[in-house]
């Protein structure tokens, strides 16, 4: 054998190739795969965004709680549209809107251009328009523009925490006071709005501090004074609330809540001669409001005076619905007077049609 064919390898014969099944690759037939294909990738875009939607629809009715302490200036100004929650009503007074803004050009950056500063003030007066005629969502919308062109804007945090306060959206108004109060420590408003949001959190300790701290800034500031008053008459502490309601009557003497409410402080500490002048000065300027007439029962069904307390009731359910009526007499300080025969011969023959379930 030749030497060279030592390292000659043997290759096996090459196998025939495999037969694979045939396609049909006609026009037709890809136009079919094609369109089926079309069809099911459009039907999963279509799914994919309706869940975005209701992703969005579900962050829009929480409303989104920016955290605007780590928003730079640029995140300010590319806010995503604000969202519209659900009003809830307050159990207690919130506070006036914040002042007017004609001390705003003393804190302007100096870096700021005069243009810029305009055009923020400008959005400003629109969102206190806004939120004078109560639109919220529209208030909110150019306070957050005003944010935009001057993101350190204190006056704009202070009237985005009065709007969320006001919506009850007590997070965000946290959010955002904290931050107006971190830039301007010294602004008696923002400690006053702040109390307000954590006297709806029943947080009354933390509010309370707050309270001192506005009124501390500026005793002239009366809102500080009627929110410390409420906090001090839900706590208990009537003679303490019924000292700051006097002081705003001696400023305001036409404020029907503030008086309503002294009157109920000195329902409290049984001084019903006193609260008995007020129920009277507000019946006289408001007579067609149910519930001061209710009030002035109360304070003779606590002397047990029942036949002038049913005076009174009478005179109540003559300007009140049905639902008005129970929802008043249910007052755990009528307790006495609905046991009594002549109140509910008197109720049956007022509202015979009332609801037994509602018949007290």
């Amino acid at each position: 054998m030749d030497e060279r064919d030592i390292y000659k390898v043997k290759r096996p014969a090459p196998e025939a190739p495999k037969a694979y099944p045939e396609v049909d690759v006609t026009p037709r037939r890809m136009r079919g795969v094609v369109m089926r294909r079309i069809v099911i990738s459009s039907l999963v875009i279509v799914a994919m965004l309706g869940l975005a939607v209701l992703f969005f629809q579900y962050l829009e009715e929480r409303g989104q709680r920016a955290d605007l302490e780590d928003l730079t200036e640029e995140e300010l100004a590319a806010l995503a549209r604000p969202s519209r929650p659900e009003r809830r009503e307050p159990a207690v007074r919130f506070p006036d809107m914040p002042p007017d803004l004609d001390a705003l050009y003393d804190d302007v950056p100096a870096d700021l251009d005069p243009a810029r500063v305009s055009e923020a003030v400008g959005y400003l007066r629109v969102a206190r328009q806004y939120a004078g005629e109560q639109e919220w969502h529209e208030a909110e919308v150019n306070a957050r523009r005003a944010l935009g062109v001057w993101a350190d804007m204190t006056a704009a945090y202070g009237l985005l925490g009065y709007i969320y306060t006001q919506r009850g959206q007590f997070e965000q108004a946290e959010t955002v006071l904290r931050r107006a109060l971190a830039q301007d420590p010294f602004h008696a408003e923002n400690y006053n709005t702040l109390a307000a949001v954590y006297m709806q959190l029943q947080e009354l300790d933390q509010a309370e501090d707050l309270l001192h701290t506005a009124i501390d800034l500026a005793p002239e500031y009366l809102p500080s004074h009627i929110n410390m008053g409420m906090l001090y008459l839900l706590q208990g502490r009537y003679e303490w609330a019924a000292d700051y309601f006097e002081r705003v009557l001696e400023e305001q003497p036409g404020h029907a809540g503030v008086r309503n409410n002294l009157a109920a402080c000195y329902v409290r500490l049984g001084r019903y001669g006193e609260a008995q002048a007020h129920f009277q000065y507000l019946i006289d300027r408001l007579p067609e409001v149910p519930s001061l007439l209710f009030n002035m029962a109360i304070t003779y069904t606590e002397q047990r005076d029942y036949e002038t307390a049913m005076e009174w009731v009478r005179r109540a359910a003559e300007i009140c619905t049905p639902m008005q009526f129970h929802h008043y007499m249910s007052d755990t300080d009528f307790n006495e007077l609905r046991q009594r025969a002549d109140y509910k011969e008197f109720r049956d023959r007022a509202f015979p049609d009332m609801p037994m379930h509602l018949s007290l």
